[in-house]
């Protein structure tokens, strides 16, 4: 169908590839949902209505630029819809449902501008997904185990053409987004049923990556809506030299370290929760610097030779 429809992204000089390579991939995660809304017999209708409206506009997205104010009020709506399937309008206050609102656009965010190259939206995701899966399965029941699995499998298919030096398929917005949805779906079940936020951390090396990437931009006085090579996972791969597949890993094995971490401390008490956190997002935040000037100060010394 991509090929058909010409739905292709062309390199420019701020790409990760240099080929024209199909785009819009990522529309097999919403293929897995819809199988498992059909097999299911409908269950969780509100969430799926949410995620249709945010598909249908990233695949227009994909094939024609949508205005950002109309992607960013998608957003809000399937996440308003969303809400709405785990009843999070009932008792909570405002702030609180303001905060879930905000939190899960930047979640959106920052899994589209981590999908820059091959391997990392698929390989991320899949630990995301398995880690679910497990502590579904093995400490406490807070979906319907058979959605993780489809999902699962819609990854799956996506990393045979994606894991790839020279990938088949991009996930595109239409990937990004949808999977970032599912993943908030399924994180915000868990926070809601364990009421226990350290959670979110399974998310925390995307987490860290972005903000600290924004933040460097704006004090650089950038356009942070503006693409570009600034994400340290971009600077691994042009600067540093190292393989998609190899960074994309990089990632996706911290984030599973870290997840082993969080549920090994999840049930202790909140200090103890709380020391990790820090700890881990220390770790992180330190990584991050360390990587960023090390590589950054090699390509200045090879351009200045």
């Amino acid at each position: 169908m991509a090929e058909r429809t010409k739905i292709i992204d062309i390199p420019n000089r701020r790409s990760s590839h240099d080929i024209p390579t199909i785009k819009g991939g990522g529309i097999v995660f919403y293929f897995a949902l819809i199988l498992f809304f059909i097999f299911s017999q409908f269950d969780y209708p509100w969430f799926f209505a949410g995620i249709t409206v945010v598909t249908l506009l990233s695949m227009i997205d994909d094939i024609r630029h949508v205005p950002f104010y109309y992607r960013m009020a998608a957003h809000f709506v399937a996440v308003t819809f969303l809400m709405h399937e785990l009843s999070l309008f009932v008792g909570n206050e405002v702030w609180y449902i303001a905060l879930v609102m905000i939190i899960s656009s930047g979640i959106v965010n920052a899994y589209n501008f981590m999908d820059g190259i091959n391997g990392m939206t698929g390989l991320y995701s899949l630990v995301a997904l398995i880690t679910f899966w497990w502590y579904n399965k093995m400490v406490d029941t807070f979906v319907d185990g058979r959605l993780i699995l489809f999902i699962i499998v819609g990854v799956l298919v996506f990393l045979f053409y994606n894991l790839r030096t020279k990938a088949r398929t991009f996930a595109g917005d239409v990937g990004a987004v949808s999977i970032a949805f599912i993943i908030i779906f399924f994180l915000m079940q868990l926070i809601n049923l364990k009421q226990n936020v350290i959670f979110i951390l399974f998310l925390s090396v995307y987490g860290v990556d972005t903000v600290l990437t924004i933040f460097i931009r704006i004090f650089n006085k950038e356009n942070i809506f503006q693409a570009h090579r600034s994400h340290l996972y971009q600077i691994l791969v042009h600067n540093g030299g190292m393989s998609h597949i190899r960074v994309s890993a990089y990632y996706a094995i911290a984030q599973g370290v870290i997840n082993v971490l969080v549920i090994s401390v999840a049930d202790q008490r909140t200090s103890i929760q709380i020391a990790y956190a820090l700890m881990i997002l220390l770790v992180l935040a330190v990584n991050y610097t360390v990587l960023r000037i090390r590589y950054t100060r090699y390509i200045t010394k090879e351009a200045s030779n």
